[in-house]
This record gives C-alpha cells, sequence and structure tokens, in this order.
C-alpha cells in the first residue's frame, strides 16, 4: 500500500477517534498532517510514511546572519518571490535586495491585499523601478512564469509559535492541562479532564524525546505542534499546488533550512517571555521585524505590525472552478478533481468515501 508523504488536504472530521494526532490536527492545522518526526503518526487512521526528519539541534546564530546567508543562496539566479506584504515575504524582498539581488533577476508578485497590508514598501519599490507585478491567479501565473526558483515566507510561521492564538491569544499562556480541558476544537467537542492530562503527557513526552524541551503552556505546544507537524505541509505546498506546471518543482521556501530549524529550537525559551500574538504588536516576530528594520527603516512596521492572513486572499476560486485533491505519496504523485463547491460546503460523505483508500 502506498504511504502518504503530505496532501492538500484531508480533512480533520474523517478521523474516527478523538487521539493526541486528531486533536493536535484541528487545534493547530485545520486539516491532516504528517508529524515530520514520526511520533504522533501512529495515534492517527492513515497511512503516513514512516521516515523521520533530521532532529534539529539549537544554535544560537543571530537570526539577522542567517537571512543574509540564506540571500545569498538565490544570488545569480532569476528569482519570483510572492510577496504577501506579511513580515515573512517583506524580510525576504528586503533581504534580497540588502545582498546585492540585480533587479533584472528579481520578480516581485502580489496581489491587490499586499499593497494594503504594506504600502510604504510598494511605493518604495515601484519609485526605484523594482519589477513587480500585481497576481489575479496565482497558479497561472506561478505555473507559467519564467524562472530559475520561486521563493515565498512559508516556514517562518513554524519558527515562531501558532497563529491560532492570533485569535486566541488570551489563551496563549495557559497551562497545558487547563488549555486542553478548556479549549474546543473547530470539530468539538471538549476534551475531558482525563483525556486532557492524558494528550498533555503525549505532547510533553515528545518534545522531551525529540528536542529535550520542557513543553508547559499552550503557546509552547502551538509551536511543538506547528513545528514538527504543519512543517512538511507548508514547506511543500506550492509542489503540490503547482503540479501539472512546468514550474512544480522550482519552489525553495526561504526559511526551510536546516540553520532555521536550528534558530527555531533555540529562541523555544523565548516563546513563554512574550506573548507575540497579544495586543502589543511589537513582540511579533520582533527579530524578522528588526532586520527589515535596519534595510527599510518603517515605525509602523516595526511597532505596529502583526499577523494578517495574506495568503487566504490569494487563492483565487470560483463556484465553476474544479477543486483539486493532490497527494505526494511514497510512490509518486495523485491528483484527483472534483467540483470545488463539494468541497466548499464540505461534503463529508463524498470525503469519506474517497479517503478510506489512505487509511491503514
Amino acid at each position: 500500500m502506498s504511504k502518504l508523504i503530505v496532501a492538500q488536504s484531508i480533512p480533520c472530521l474523517l478521523e474516527d477517534l478523538i487521539t493526541p494526532f486528531t486533536f493536535a490536527c484541528q487545534l493547530f492545522s485545520g486539516r491532516q498532517v504528517r508529524d515530520r518526526f514520526n511520533v504522533l503518526n501512529e495515534y492517527s487512521d492513515f497511512n503516513w510514511i514512516d521516515t523521520v526528519d533530521p532532529i534539529p539541534e539549537p544554535k544560537d546564530t543571530p537570526l539577522k546572519e542567517l537571512m543574509d546567508k540564506r540571500a545569498q543562496d538565490f544570488l545569480g539566479k532569476k528569482i519570483v518571490t510572492q510577496w504577501s506584504g506579511g513580515v515573512d515575504s517583506t524580510s525576504i524582498v528586503l533581504a534580497l535586495i540588502k545582498n546585492g539581488i540585480h533587479k533584472d533577476d528579481l520578480l516581485i508578485l502580489h496581489d491587490d491585499g499586499s499593497v494594503q497590508e504594506n504600502p510604504k514598501l510598494y511605493h518604495f519599490l515601484k519609485d526605484n523601478e523594482y519589477n513587480i507585478k500585481e497576481v489575479k491567479h496565482w497558479r497561472k501565473e506561478l505555473g507559467s512564469v519564467d524562472t530559475d526558483v520561486i521563493t515565498n515566507g512559508w516556514c517562518a510561521d513554524q519558527l515562531f509559535g501558532s497563529i491560532f492564538f492570533h485569535e486566541a491569544y488570551a489563551q496563549y499562556n495557559f497551562e497545558l492541562v487547563k488549555f486542553l480541558s478548556s479549549v474546543i476544537g473547530p470539530f468539538g467537542p471538549k476534551l475531558t479532564e482525563e483525556q486532557a492530562k492524558e494528550f498533555a503527557q503525549v505532547y510533553k513526552d515528545a518534545a522531551k524525546k525529540l528536542f529535550n524541551l520542557d513543553l508547559n503552556i499552550a503557546a509552547e505546544l502551538g509551536w511543538y505542534i506547528n513545528f514538527t507537524m504543519k512543517w512538511t505541509w507548508v514547506s511543500t505546498f506550492n509542489e503540490l499546488y503547482l503540479l501539472g506546471t512546468k514550474n512544480k518543482n522550482k519552489t525553495d521556501c526561504f526559511f526551510n533550512t536546516d540553520y532555521f530549524q536550528s534558530w527555531s529550537i533555540f529562541n523555544y525559551p523565548n516563546i513563554a517571555k512574550h506573548n507575540i500574538y497579544g495586543e502589543d504588536a511589537r513582540y511579533y516576530k520582533r527579530e524578522l521585524k528588526e532586520y527589515c528594520y535596519e534595510v527599510f527603516p518603517d515605525d509602523e512596521f516595526l511597532l505596529k505590525k502583526t499577523k494578517f492572513p495574506s495568503w487566504n486572499g490569494t487563492l483565487s476560486h470560483t463556484e465553476e472552478d474544479e477543486f483539486r485533491l493532490t497527494f505526494k505519496l511514497d510512490d509518486g504523485y495523485r491528483i484527483y478533481s472534483v467540483p470545488y463547491d463539494s468541497i466548499g460546503n464540505v461534503a463529508y460523505p463524498f470525503q469519506g468515501k474517497f479517503f478510506t483508500r489512505f487509511k491503514k
């Protein structure tokens, strides 16, 4: 039987039981995602591949040095970067500029939301004659553009925590069992006190086993699940999104490196120090914003910029479009097309029959 590596996307409701795996997916991903270190996959009904990613060691190299190091990987190539206007993609654009990218080698793609989110940088790029283009249909544009590499800010969220707390910032510092017993997943119901204690211990043991980290509060759990389980889905998003186009294998996510992961492990103790999704936006991805400020000083961006749901606004769908279900397995890819409306309206009977083929 083929083993799953990643899919876009398997709905959470297709698991029969609430387990540490399914509950983590519900809260922090909204879809079924594989644990790339193969610890929590045993609690899933799906037939995930049992490979294990290299386990990063904590390293204290300043983030700004890593930004410059990574930007230099792209020099001398024709680059397309997806710019949302947010902190992650803005830091990439500015890193490339700082490190001497030739204007002719860089194409910055954005949508109308990017201009609204970061108007100062947009006008700077236009005034200085950088190649910048508004996109109406992302798959069509990314799949057909002539380029050596496509890069974007995906995986940066996984370095800092979980955007779950952008809305639920009041729960950021909840003790783990209190959080698990009080939070309601999007597909319900609440865990019992006994389940909360059991799941908390599973997560604690996993974090200790993999990274020798003590996991005590909700925000630390959010980071752990995002870092271990959502990373592969994010880092391969364009690979699956662009299947069937000439550029399916040309995306190299800027933050998808071993040294950024090592920085994230080293930064772990800082998660509990400041609620980066709280009302004081100064702390939101502060290290990246400080890097941006050195290249393009903008006090409002430094002090007030916080999370904005950029990518959702760039997925161009209509009810007439077909929705693609894409799978990467250990023996190749699978692409299935279904009417978009059947997924948009959550046609669970259809999905249940369809996804059974990927279960254990």
